[in-house]
């Protein structure tokens, strides 16, 4: 068994959607599943959900562990932090070959062919870097690459095999401590810990082909030459590409690079408008204004306070048994 996986909030269920659609389109044998940092309640449509599993982040976690974290991280190291949660899950309950994490503003064009080759050839972690070259102007330098992270963890490849999984719960022990935003303290959520992981990973891999994680950070070295097939620099096919931070085609000053702009970079005008208007088909202005459960620690009314009442109750049984 092959899995794919991302990780979002109600918020992002609509980008959620169109990563997995385009994953099986071209991947179809892959099993896609979709993490939810979030509740399905009654602020939810169940009818605009997508047939995929969805694997709610209480499923996976014991619930003393989530309430701390949830009272220490924004959402977004919350939805970072659970990451390796996910991976240790899903490899003790599917056993599969491989597991990929995508980044819910992910979209696929190919086949993930060179992935399972450089599994076949037992490399057990596959990480992109954030670029391949040096940037030395824009919004996004160099500097940048060393505050958050040499390596791009909106993608992740883990073979199943001891070696990886040893690097997962180390991984995992490390987010549930610290898992937050906080550059100066030499902290960036999951991803900069994972500086870390091609030293701690005895078959890691280092996946430069300039057709996978293609983003604003290293569009400085890649461009699209044909409309349809989406071909990265005359030679290497386009495989996914991280729309990060951008939430509407229509401007691009929204991306992590305010300087790009569609003028300057028409290669991208198409890729961009086939994207958004996959996300309005998936109901993106539905989902994008629904709020997180967890935010502001609003998670766990009942589950959590329930657990705690019910431990109080037994040490005063407990008690009264003595007397």
């Amino acid at each position: 068994m092959k899995i794919a996986f991302t990780l979002c909030s109600l918020n992002y269920m609509h980008q959620a959607i169109t990563l997995g659609q385009s994953l099986l389109e071209h991947n179809p044998d892959y099993k896609f599943i979709i993490g939810l940092v979030d509740i399905i309640d009654e602020r939810v449509d169940k009818t605009k959900l997508p047939p995929y599993e969805i694997l709610e982040v209480a499923t996976v976690m014991k619930p003393d562990m989530l309430y701390d974290m949830t009272k220490r991280y924004n959402i977004i190291e919350l939805n970072t932090s659970v990451k390796p949660f996910y991976f240790n899950y899903l490899f003790e309950k599917y056993n599969p070959e491989f597991v990929i994490y995508f980044d819910p503003d992910i979209c696929i064009y190919n086949k993930l062919s060179t992935i399972e080759s450089l599994f076949d050839k037992d490399y057990n972690l596959l990480v992109t870097p954030h670029s391949n070259s040096p940037r030395e102007i824009g919004y996004i330098t160099d500097i940048a690459f060393i505050h958050v992270g040499i390596f791009n963890f909106g993608f992740v490849a883990l073979k199943n095999h001891a070696d990886s999984k040893n690097l997962v719960d180390w991984w995992q022990k490390r987010l549930y401590e610290s898992c937050y935003i906080n550059t100066p303290m030499g902290l960036f959520v999951d991803q900069l810990w994972m500086n870390l992981s091609v030293c701690y990973c005895d078959r890691a891999f280092i996946l430069k082909d300039e057709g996978y994680n293609m983003a604003p950070w290293n569009l400085h070295e890649r461009k699209l030459n044909n409309d349809e097939h989406f071909i990265v620099n005359n030679k290497t096919p386009l495989t996914f590409f991280h729309f990060s931070g951008i939430t509407d085609q229509e401007v691009f000053t929204k991306s992590k690079d305010p300087s790009l702009t569609f003028s300057n970079r028409p290669d991208l005008k198409t890729l961009f408008a086939n994207y958004n208007k996959q996300l309005l088909i998936n109901n993106k202005n539905y989902f994008k204004i629904i709020e997180c459960k967890y935010t502001n620690n609003r998670l766990y009314p009942t589950i959590y306070v329930k657990k705690v009442i019910n431990k109080l109750i037994g040490k005063l049984i407990a008690v009264n048994k003595k007397l």
